[in-house]
């Protein structure tokens, strides 16, 4: 258990302090100061950056809803002493596949083939300057 303090940046005359508590994953917990009147949105941006995350990864769940990032303490019926979820999302992994030059060319049967090789080869060569010699052989080796 340990205590952190989530107060967002509004002046002094509107900040009123409450404690509440952030459950994660495994039920390891942290008691949050956070501005009352603050909104959602500034309670996970301190959040993200408490645990070098971006804030769109920061869920935080109450009473079994996701919470809205404009919405405030009061608007949720959030009160000191509450108990709400945090959930911090793994970033997503885009899917990208980059051959480099010097890399071997993965064909199905053929190993130790370099992309300087495989374009060395004069028929290669051909199709890739001519995308009409391309669909040409695609067509002609894959009959329908």
């Amino acid at each position: 258990r340990s205590e952190v303090s989530y107060d967002s940046d509004s002046d002094s005359d509107s900040e009123c302090p409450m404690n509440i508590t952030l459950r994660q994953t495994g039920d390891s917990t942290t008691t949050a100061t956070i501005n009352r009147n603050g909104s959602v949105e500034d309670i996970k941006a301190a959040i993200a950056e408490e645990h070098a995350v971006e804030a769109s990864q920061v869920r935080l769940i109450y009473k079994g809803r996701i919470l809205k990032n404009h919405s405030t303490p009061p608007e949720l019926g959030l009160e000191e002493g509450h108990t709400v979820d945090m959930v911090i999302d793994k970033p997503a992994v885009k899917a990208s596949v980059v051959v480099p030059q010097k890399d071997l060319v993965a064909l199905p049967g053929v190993s130790g083939v370099t992309v300087e090789k495989f374009k060395a080869n004069p028929i290669i060569s051909q199709m890739a300057d001519d995308p009409m010699k391309l669909r040409e052989f695609v067509l002609a080796a894959n009959p329908e």
